[in-house]
């Protein structure tokens, strides 16, 4: 029973495992059950919605010359590591219906290297983000030489090799494991612990090998804790601590007629902050979780199951809400994904053609979204004009 229950715990508190609950336990928590299709509702409209906002923001930053700034370098890399983490919602959806991990070890590896490379990248850049504000903000002198797109483009090449090399861990310790009965398997971390295993009896193999389940699930807790959550956040808080506090001592120049530049950088560095808040309280109740679990500090019950796939929906809610942010916080971003969004519509009317005719075709519809941006802009820019 104890190894039972804590097979149970297990399943709720590994990452990798992408099971909230024992499928044979369904019966005894059905609210569970209820939460988990809406969990699986949740995934699937994040997906949905979430892969074509960060898509769109990846092309308007490369299609408009406007939007290649030094933030939106960083910005850019952001959407990638949401995209990357939202493709994993159909694995997670096809894992809750079936109730077990059906695609083999190799896309087990695949999956968890890319969510933890996801997670890491994430961290990684909404830091670099912040301490580009804290240039831009606390620090305009220095920024002229630190604030450069070679060496936007340098950061963000070693912050993917880092993230990279964070993510090994996890690629070698991925792995199928065999779960409560013959049909069922998981796909989890596993690392290897010694003194390797001295069992004599099938009893002892399972105690041994729970204790190796339980030793994997702390050390994965505790390794990604702190190198996706923790670490970062301490730094981001403190480059954002100064930029609220240079802001709000400046706050009289900020919104002075002629200070169209620091109305710029004021605004910026909001958005920074909504992607900072946004990421620290849709990750705080994961990790909430995660540490109860690790600590014992509570039982296994429906409510601990429901708590836990909610913590899962908002992780990819947050995803999935970024593009949104980018484009309600920026009037670039909203104009250009805007003209996108109708070159789009009237390109996809077209019979799509091969060859040079369908590259002259994708030139055409660059032309257009970009003609339909630039008149925007314009009209915009006439508009103040007379305002002022």
């Amino acid at each position: 029973l104890q190894v039972e229950q804590s097979m149970e715990m297990e399943n709720i508190s590994s990452e990798g495992s992408l099971d909230f609950e024992p499928a044979e336990e369904s019966t005894d928590f059905p609210n569970a059950e209820v939460a988990r299709l809406v969990a699986n509702f949740f995934y699937a409209i994040s997906s949905i919605i979430g892969i074509p906002g960060n898509l769109f923001v990846l092309l308007s930053i490369l299609c408009f010359r406007e939007m290649r700034t030094i933030s939106n370098i960083y910005i850019f890399n952001l959407a990638i590591a949401d995209l990357i983490y939202l493709l994993g919602t159909p694995l997670i959806i096809i894992k809750s219906v079936t109730k077990t991990w059906i695609f083999g070890n190799a896309i087990c590896k695949l999956y968890l290297t890319a969510n933890g490379l996801s997670q890491f990248a994430s961290a990684a850049f909404i830091g670099v983000l912040s301490f580009d504000r804290y240039l831009a903000v606390c620090r305009p002198v220095q920024a002229t030489d630190w604030r450069t797109f070679r060496f936007a483009l340098s950061i963000s090449i070693v912050a993917w090799i880092m993230v990279a090399v964070e993510s090994i861990p996890l690629f070698m310790a991925a792995q199928t494991v065999p779960g409560g009965d013959d049909d069922f398997q998981d796909c989890m971390i596993m690392w290897e612990m010694e003194p390797q295993s001295n069992a004599t009896t099938a009893e002892e193999e399972s105690l041994e090998m729970e204790e190796r389940r339980i030793f994997s699930r702390d050390l994965f807790v505790a390794y990604t804790f702190a190198l996706s959550y923790l670490i970062p956040l301490i730094a981001i808080w403190i480059f954002y601590a100064n930029i609220i506090q240079k802001m709000w001592a400046r706050r009289k120049h900020i919104w002075g007629r002629k200070k169209s530049m620091k109305r710029t950088t004021f605004r910026v560095s909001i958005l920074g902050l909504a992607i900072v808040v946004s990421y620290t309280l849709c990750w705080a109740p994961f990790w909430s979780i995660q540490w109860a679990v690790v600590s014992n500090s509570v039982p296994y019950s429906e409510w601990l199951i429901i708590s836990n796939l909610t913590a899962y929906v908002l992780q990819y809610i947050n995803s999935a809400a970024n593009p949104f942010l980018y484009v309600f916080m920026s009037d670039a971003f909203k104009r250009n994904v805007a003209a996108l969004l109708r070159a789009t519509s009237s390109y996809q009317f077209r019979k799509p053609r091969s060859g040079l005719a369908g590259r002259e075709e994708a030139v055409i519809f660059l032309k257009s979204a970009r003609t339909e941006s630039s008149a925007v802009l314009d009209a915009e820019e006439t508009t103040t004009a007379r305002e002022l």
